[in-house]
């Protein structure tokens, strides 16, 4: 996932207000009524448009931060906890095969 700018759908928005308020009121005009009516239909989706992006900006910066490592180079080293816990499961899991029977032989 990639981050999305929301700049542009911003401007619009402004924009669309900015045609409402210069356009002089008339009450009498239906025509008039329909434009802003649409302009207002418009203007609800950017907004709408712009949440969603937040919410998927959001989205992609929290997995970013969730540490997902896609190589061994990119881990972080062991806390000093984690890395006395390996070093005794691996000397618990060689003690434990030393302890069994060799294998028999592919031959």
């Amino acid at each position: 996932m990639t981050f999305i700018d929301p700049a542009p759908l911003e401007r619009a928005i402004r924009q669309m207000v900015d045609q409402i308020t210069d356009e002089p009121l008339s009450l009498d005009d239906e025509a008039f009524f329909l434009r802003s009516e649409k302009r207002a239909k418009v203007i609800s989706l950017y907004v709408k448009a712009v949440q969603d992006i937040t919410a998927h900006n959001a989205r992609h910066a929290a997995q970013e931060e969730d540490g997902k490592h896609l190589s061994y180079d990119d881990l972080p080293p062991p806390s000093p906890e984690d890395r006395a816990r390996f070093v005794k499961r691996l000397t618990h899991l060689y003690n434990r095969l030393n302890e069994q029977a060799p294998l028999p032989s592919a031959d």
